[in-house]
């Protein structure tokens, strides 16, 4: 069996520890083709078409209620990590081709599903192209990755933050040289930036205007998010393009 669809099995399945795996090469077709028809059930089910497509103006009850029902299926970070590796060993399919048309035909009807559908855009685009049809979505899609990885860390919903964690490193450079530490501060999500300082990220890093994290931490009014960054040694001595700290922003404030 692949090497990752036997650990998933063993840290879920009890005693799968004892079992003895064997898988051919054509059974990674079955696994690609069942995790996107897992993705489609997610993005179809009754209370995602009930609750979460309805939302209109979404608040932080409604991030957290949305990370807790996608932690709920612990396919979600599988199919994010590995599901191009699936796909990868068994190459090219046109039945999984066709699944991957359908998976797109309900992806952009509302916030929810388009966010939901981000995930298979960033494994799948280089072989398939913009798989992800880009609407007026695309823009709050972003905002929402942020808000709910900030709730499932808050939360602590290991299965969906682990699975927006891998979406965020390993996507592509951010508009304006903005690292995921300084969208975060710039958000004032407390818990997304914990996260990312745990990863270690500069936490002094300039976007394109010289703000660091803290600038816009200071700007955003987040009280929790300037003294977590501090905390973490974050150098309050830095100026940006106009000559200014975090400091200068805080008196302008006043």
């Amino acid at each position: 069996m692949h090497q990752t669809a036997r650990e998933f099995l063993i840290r879920t399945v009890p005693d799968a520890s004892n079992l003895k795996f064997e898988i051919s090469d054509m059974a990674h077709k079955a696994i690609t083709a069942t995790l996107i028809q897992y993705l489609m059930h997610c993005i179809s089910s009754p209370h995602m078409r009930d609750y979460f497509s309805k939302v209109e103006s979404w608040s932080a009850k409604d991030f957290q209620a949305y990370a807790e029902y996608l932690n709920e299926g612990p396919l979600i970070e599988y199919s994010i990590r590995y599901i191009k590796d699936h796909h990868d060993i068994n190459g090219w399919n046109e039945e999984i081709a066709q699944l991957l048309i359908l998976l797109i035909r309900q992806l952009a009807d509302n916030q929810s599903s388009y966010f939901l559908g981000s995930f298979i855009n960033f494994r799948f685009k280089h072989d398939y192209g913009q798989v992800i049809p880009v609407n007026e979505h695309q823009k709050t899609s972003e905002n929402m990755k942020y808000c709910i990885f900030d709730a499932a860390t808050e939360l602590k919903l290991p299965h969906i933050q682990e699975a927006l964690l891998l979406t965020c490193t390993q996507d592509a450079p951010l508009a304006e040289r903005k690292t995921h530490l300084i969208i975060s501060a710039q958000k004032g999500l407390a818990g997304a930036t914990r996260q990312f300082l745990v990863l270690d990220l500069d936490k002094d890093a300039k976007d394109s205007s010289g703000w660091t994290a803290l600038h816009h931490a200071v700007e955003n009014g987040s009280e929790a998010v300037v003294r977590l960054l501090v905390e973490q040694g974050a150098d309050t001595r830095i100026r940006d393009n106009c000559k200014e700290t975090a400091l200068h922003i805080a008196v302008k404030k006043l």
